[in-house]
């Protein structure tokens, strides 16, 4: 009974009530997916911006490499899961398929906004304006445009079929697109901050539409599927749907082996394809994670995402900015365990406030 009433005392005081861990009609494993991913995002910038560059050798060097490329990566995933989930909600409550198409229009909208915003905010913080990079196109640029995508494309293709296997299909072809994208000529006139979500790459920009919209149309693929199954055993079955990448990434095999197109080409395809194949194993990870062990206080920063990334970076960057290269991994190890205790207090007030309000709202609305 004191253990029962120790849980239930630490639940409640980080804003986790029992009924939300419980409730089998959200997926919480999505949102622990998606609080580790930013953890790890965490961690990858403080000591990318903290540790002098000469320390970057052998294996750290090649872990920072590829602990770098996962957290985008599965925030693009999620966005495609989220969606599917999103747009299931919306339907229960009677939505037409216009309205909801809108509704993700100005949400993606709402995000892209955001994406500079986030960027011009920084003179706020003294940063000089000639080194704010607003126009870099990064992961929420990239996000906010794949989440409109998505919603148009999802109101045709309902019209013509509901078979899930098509976003898969969708999926592939803007992985493809990639060397097509950065073969093309565009106009001289054509904008360059607009140019770079086709053919950008650093310092003006992370990220680019193709081939990274490819990991958020998989989770589209994903979702739907997902969707389709009892929330108590989600993933029954599902395994099945990591032989379609697979089998893709045997195709791919064979035409490098034919020398029918560019080998570099045919191994960043092939790249992805195992890429989305990994995304699913840690899916169904952190599902058997929180089936038998839960995350905890962890899922509120799941939920609230845009309020952990955007202040990390502030505080790494901005307000720890006299340590920026200079440190050895102890001292940088301690002001990253700094980040993540204010970074979770940032977010767990934001969560505390959001809900009062939430509730205010419909008190009033009774």
């Amino acid at each position: 009974m004191q253990m029962q009433s120790l849980k239930t005392a630490v639940r409640n005081f980080f804003l986790l009530p029992e009924k939300e861990i419980t409730d089998n009609r959200r997926l919480h494993f999505v949102d622990g997916f998606r609080a580790l991913a930013l953890l790890l995002m965490v961690s990858t910038h403080g000591f990318k911006a903290w540790i002098e560059p000469s320390l970057w050798t052998g294996t750290p060097l090649l872990i920072r490499t590829y602990s770098t490329r996962i957290p985008g990566a599965v925030f693009f995933f999620l966005v495609g899961i989220s969606y599917v989930l999103a747009r299931n909600g919306k339907l229960k409550k009677g939505q037409s398929s216009a309205q909801i198409l809108w509704a993700f229009i100005k949400r993606g909208a709402q995000l892209l906004c955001l994406a500079y915003v986030y960027k011009a905010i920084d003179i706020v913080f003294g940063v000089p304006w000639q080194y704010i990079k607003i126009w870099l196109v990064d992961v929420l640029n990239i996000i906010s445009i794949s989440l409109m995508t998505i919603a148009l494309v999802d109101y045709i293709r309902s019209r013509f079929s509901g078979s899930s296997f098509w976003w898969f299909i969708a999926a592939v072809f803007a992985v493809i697109g990639e060397p097509i994208m950065f073969a093309i000529t565009f106009p001289s006139w054509f904008p360059d901050p607009i140019l770079w979500y086709f053919q950008g790459v650093p310092p003006n920009a992370h990220f680019t539409l193709f081939p990274f919209a490819g990991l958020a149309l998989f989770g589209v693929f994903a979702g739907e599927e997902l969707s389709k199954r009892n929330f108590s055993v989600p993933f029954l079955g599902l395994h099945k749907i990591a032989l379609y990448p697979l089998a893709a990434i045997i195709l791919c095999a064979l035409v490098e082996q034919m020398n029918i197109f560019k080998a570099r080409d045919v191994i960043r395809v092939s790249y992805f394809l195992k890429g989305f194949i990994l995304l699913l194993a840690g899916l169904w990870l952190c599902y058997k994670f929180q089936k038998h062990i839960g995350f905890g206080p962890i899922l509120i920063l799941g939920s609230h995402t845009m309020i952990g990334y955007w202040f990390h970076a502030k505080w790494e960057f901005i307000y720890y900015k006299e340590h920026l290269y200079t440190l050895g991994w102890g001292e940088a190890g301690w002001l990253l365990i700094k980040t993540y205790i204010v970074t979770i207090i940032v977010v767990l007030a934001y969560a505390r406030v959001k809900r009062i309000i939430i509730g205010r709202k419909k008190l009033k609305a009774h």
